[in-house]
């Protein structure tokens, strides 16, 4: 586990539900942020026991799929009603969004942004999706109004430098 930031931490872990897809790999990322009254864990693969250690640890997912491990841990998981100083913002997929963390300047990715880049040509026309590169980026274009210093993929490595230019770069 790493800290990305005080009170922010990241790991990686394999997905539990992964099955030799081509399209990405087992290895997922997960991310904490510690709140007020407790711990958030942001599409959780098994965290550290240090994290489970505060009586009040709650899941919020960028995507109704990303469950990953938290039904196995038994935490709530909150969907409309999030937790105070996380917000919503657009994803690319039906039933995906983006989590803007606005006391570290993060903002937590789910498929939408693997690796903090765009998403491969293929899944512009998906089971789930159907569009093109312009409107995949008209979708996400208004996240570049958010002050981004953290890009927070859970496909991938964390950006941490440049990450606004990074997103921007994604979108162009």
């Amino acid at each position: 586990m790493d800290e990305l930031a005080p009170g922010l931490w990241t790991w990686s872990g394999n997905h539990p539900d992964w099955n030799d897809n081509p399209t990405w790999g087992p290895e997922v990322r997960s991310y904490a942020l510690s709140a007020n009254d407790g711990v958030i864990l942001f599409d959780p693969t098994a965290p550290t026991d240090e994290l489970m250690r505060d009586a009040n640890v709650e899941v919020v997912l960028t995507a109704e799929w990303h469950t990953r491990d938290a039904d196995k841990l038994g935490l709530r998981i909150r969907e409309d009603d999030l937790p105070p100083g996380v917000t919503a913002h657009p994803g690319f997929f039906p039933g995906e969004r983006t989590l803007w963390i606005a006391a570290h300047k993060a903002l937590v990715a789910g498929d939408c942004l693997p690796d903090g880049g765009a998403i491969p040509d293929a899944w512009l026309v998906s089971e789930w999706e159907k569009s093109t590169r312009g409107e995949y980026n008209a979708k996400l274009r208004p996240l570049l109004e958010l002050p981004i210093e953290l890009l927070l993929p859970t496909h991938g490595d964390p950006v941490v430098g440049d990450a606004h230019a990074r997103l921007a770069q994604a979108l162009a």
